[in-house]
């Protein structure tokens, strides 16, 4: 069985006003939103999703297009990524925004009030980011969090039934290589090998199963957790560039600002946002 748990990333709570409708950037992760008052809309894919007050979504951030809010709306939210590649997958082949409303019976022993509790949530300082929470609280905003997702797999079992288990069994140690040695320079070769197969026809399988090349989730391992310390750390640009293993600074930066529209320095100056 793999890893089916999740990064928390940041979250809090929010008034969200018509200003909120300019905000949007690859926002690299997946959401959970918990309305209390007013509305808003999305657009992902061309398709309109409306967010109705007093109810709990879940919201595909890779592949968010445009928000828009005409007047406002509350809301608790929470970024996170799960830790899985194949976690990952499961994720994206399920509808981009998914809906709980109100009276549906799963909410009623959830508190999304906690999810203050995890996050620095200064007024005057609208990054909120996870700083020093009591393990208790995490781990309830976790198994909640998990306990919607599963919920919405159910429900969404058909759109999930063509993946292949058998030959993500086969690949995951070449996955669990990579998770562990991202930082380092490790060739197609290398990954390869923890599954004794030509790299040409790895290559194939690996990106038929998941999308993406090993050299491009490489890199989206890098771009991660430099989110993570961009925002939760003092670090150089330079040091998280040497610390995640790219060649130079320069390189670092280019890659960033293509992945995120960004630069470095300027996602660490951004307001984190629902």
């Amino acid at each position: 069985m793999d890893n089916f748990n999740i990064k928390l990333l940041n979250g809090g709570f929010n008034n969200c006003l018509p200003d909120w409708s300019s905000q949007v950037t690859n926002d690299n992760c997946y959401k959970i939103y918990f309305t209390t008052e007013g509305e808003a809309k999305l657009i992902i894919n061309d398709q309109q999703y409306e967010l109705k007050e007093n109810n709990v979504y879940f919201i595909n951030g890779y592949k968010l297009q445009e928000q828009i809010c005409y007047s406002h709306m509350d809301v608790y939210w929470i970024h996170f990524q799960p830790y899985s590649l194949f976690f990952n997958k499961i994720l994206d082949c399920i509808s981009p925004v998914y809906n709980w409303k109100h009276n549906n019976q799963l909410l009623d022993n959830i508190n999304f009030t906690h999810i203050l509790s995890l996050f620095n949530n200064d007024d005057n300082v609208k990054n909120n980011i996870i700083k020093t929470a009591p393990l208790a609280t995490s781990m309830y905003v976790t198994s909640c969090i998990l306990l919607l997702i599963s919920d919405m797999i159910e429900n969404q079992k058909k759109k999930i039934s063509k993946i292949s288990f058998g030959e993500y069994e086969k690949l995951k140690p070449t996955i669990d290589f990579i998770n562990n040695n991202y930082t380092e320079s490790i060739s197609l070769e290398e990954i390869a090998e923890q599954v004794y197969l030509n790299p040409t026809y790895f290559l194939r399988l690996f990106k038929k199963n998941f999308n993406i090349t090993p050299r491009q989730y490489i890199l989206k391992l890098r771009l991660d957790e430099a989110c993570s310390l961009l925002k939760g750390t003092e670090l150089s640009i330079k040091e998280i560039s040497d610390k995640l293993g790219f060649c130079n600074q320069f390189y670092f930066t280019k890659s960033f600002k293509k992945k995120l529209s960004v630069t470095p320095s300027e996602y660490r100056k951004l307001i984190i946002l629902p």
